[in-house]
């Protein structure tokens, strides 16, 4: 499968340095050379003690990495033999520093070690970044290495949930990686995009993968690889099929690819995965009997593990679908227990359809009440995920506000000081011309010295006046942060009465319209009255439209709208098209609901 990004601990890179000792012979005579022999013989000891410390040059680690370079992407468990042989600090120069990062961090994603932080990858990519000219560069070696470390770079902002940062990086990682003409890179970067932009747009998520297909042939690459592109791109043409009413010929031409290269292989899971994949095209078209016939291609699931609880309910869903009752009965019940909430549910809605099917008044009862008391657990686990959500994106933007507030007075502190050396500097050397002046008369040196008093006088009223503008400025900035965190302080406190009110009441789990407004005033404080501003332009927006718009403006994912409107990821998308394009009149497809409230 494809390649997660990982990085290790940074290792502090030493440069060694030729230091040759000198040897010195002075010739005086009498007192002179009494004199200065005990000088020199002091700079000979601290020559010869500097040469000592600095030792020899470090051997260059250039050809360990250039082997291990060559390992990688093919064999990632040699090149990481490789670059374990290197010592970190012998590494000559920024950039064996820096290509040693790159390598270890692909060794390792390619290994699936897990990444510690990102102090390797952001060393290779800042690096790369400003040795190839942003990718500008004619040497294909740089922009290569540039191309592979933004993959990486992207692959981390998007562990961290930055999905606007790592959208860009990856858009870099394409583009450059092409200009390179390294296709690995490329058609991996292809899936990677897709894989973030799926929530939002999943027919952009679909050509992305198409394209990324494409890139693959050019490049001789493992077939588990083109495998996963095609299961990628039956998944992602099955949704779109399926919320259009589509005909699912081409997920189902895709899929059946991914079986053709599992058979060839001989690849027994690949296959399973396959049918199952298959099973749930065929599903989702309403071919019930199809969607059997290749989920019992797959073995009986262990229902002990969590994968085994889905797929199982699954299959107990294919065969009630079939009326095969009996059979969907068995499945049903088949788990002792089961962690899983939105399983639960699941499960307990099952049994009330096949109870359903049989009249069986009791168990439709008992079933149905198992069911809904899943559901509201579910519910309440949305709103504390939510509230959760909304406290660490206060406490982000908290620290934010303070570090802007730190590197603005530091700023500041670094200009004022440079203004006075600057000031105080030229004083000085002004007054060392004057005094050196001998061919100025008195009368020219006292109106010289009155020129300055009265400059000195106007420079410092000018300085006062700028140190009280300053401070007024910091004071209201400070005011108006003060204010901003009491406003939080309050939602915060308001919104906790609400999740408490909601372990007694379940009518109380929809958000108030006070809450919505509380929500759109501070989104309005931070973000420069962008959601007014919309209100104006736009009189025709619902409340429902402006608060879908907050979610979105605010980054939240399809499955967390999802999640408070109680509909599915596809819903939520569609939704936002229809607002997109009926309501906010936006008919380009490259233009996202995001970056139209973005232009606002």
């Amino acid at each position: 499968m494809f390649i997660k990004t990982t990085r290790s601990s940074s290792a502090c890179f030493l440069k060694g340095q030729e230091a040759s000792r000198a040897r010195a012979s002075v010739n005086f005579s009498g007192s002179t050379l009494t004199a200065l022999r005990g000088g020199c013989r002091s700079w000979l000891i601290l020559l010869t003690t500097m040469a000592l410390l600095t030792g020899c040059r470090h051997e260059p680690q250039m050809p360990l990495l250039a082997e291990a370079e060559a390992f990688l992407p093919a064999e990632p468990d040699s090149a990481g033999a490789r670059l374990k042989m290197i010592d970190v600090q012998k590494l000559d120069g920024d950039e064996e520093a820096a290509l040693y990062a790159l390598l270890r961090t692909m060794a390792d994603a390619m290994q699936g070690a897990a990444p510690l932080n990102d102090t390797l990858v952001s060393q290779a990519y800042t690096f790369y970044r400003d040795k190839s000219g942003t990718g500008t560069s004619s040497d294909h070696a740089l922009v290569k290495h540039f191309a592979q470390s933004a993959l990486y770079m992207g692959d981390w902002y998007a562990e961290k949930d930055s999905i606007k940062v790592s959208e860009d990086i990856y858009r870099q990682a394409i583009k450059y990686s092409e200009k390179a003409e390294d296709w690995h890179t490329c058609y991996i970067a292809y899936q990677r995009l897709a894989n973030q932009v799926h929530w939002s747009s999943v027919e952009e998520a679909l050509q992305l993968i198409k394209e990324g297909i494409k890139v693959y042939h050019k490049c001789n690459d493992k077939d588990e690889n083109l495998l996963s592109l095609f299961h990628y791109a039956a998944h992602y043409a099955s949704e779109i099929d399926y919320a259009h009413d589509g005909d699912f010929n081409d997920a189902l031409e895709m899929a059946y690819k991914g079986m053709e290269i599992a058979k060839v292989n001989h690849w027994d899971s690949y296959m399973q995965q396959t049918e199952m994949l298959l099973a749930d095209i065929y599903w989702m078209k309403g071919d019930y009997y199809r969607a059997l016939e290749h989920a019992r291609n797959v073995p009986l699931p262990d229902i002990s593990t969590a994968e085994g609880i889905v797929w199982n309910g699954k299959l107990a869903n294919y065969y009630l679908s079939c009326d095969s009752l009996q059979r969907a009965i068995e499945l049903f019940l088949a788990p002792t227990y089961i962690e899983d909430v939105t399983q639960t549910y699941l499960y307990a809605r099952g049994l009330s359809e096949v109870a359903a099917h049989q009249l069986i008044k009791d168990s439709i009862l008992f079933y149905m009440d198992s069911a809904f008391t899943a559901s509201e657990m579910m519910y309440l686990k949305a709103q504390q995920i939510k509230d959760e959500y909304y406290r660490d994106l206060i406490q982000k933007e908290k620290d934010n506000d303070i570090l802007i507030y730190h590197n603005k007075l530091q700023k500041w502190l670094f200009c004022a000081t440079s203004l006075f050396i600057i000031v105080f500097g030229g004083l000085f050397i002004r007054l060392l011309l004057i005094r050196k002046s001998k061919a100025e008369s008195d009368r020219l040196l006292l109106q010289e010295r009155q020129l300055h008093h009265e400059a000195k006088l106007l420079h410092m009223q000018k300085e006062a006046t700028f140190q009280q503008e300053r401070n007024q400025a910091l004071e209201d900035s400070h005011k108006k942060k003060l204010a901003t965190i009491r406003h939080l302080q309050n939602y915060i406190i308001e919104h906790t009465e609400v999740t408490e009110k909601l372990r007694e009441r379940p009518d109380f789990v929809k958000m108030t319209p006070k809450e919505w407004s509380d929500i759109e005033n501070l989104l309005d404080e931070i973000d420069d009255n962008r959601m007014s501003k919309l209100r104006a332009r736009f009189k025709s927006l619902s409340p429902e439209d402006v608060r879908l718009c907050i979610m979105v403006r605010l980054g939240m994912s399809n499955p967390n709208i999802g999640r408070v409107y109680g509909i599915t990821p596809s819903a939520v998308q569609h939704r936002k098209q229809t607002l997109k394009k009926n309501v906010l009149g936006v008919v380009d497809p490259k233009v996202t609901l995001y970056d139209f409230i973005d232009s606002i």
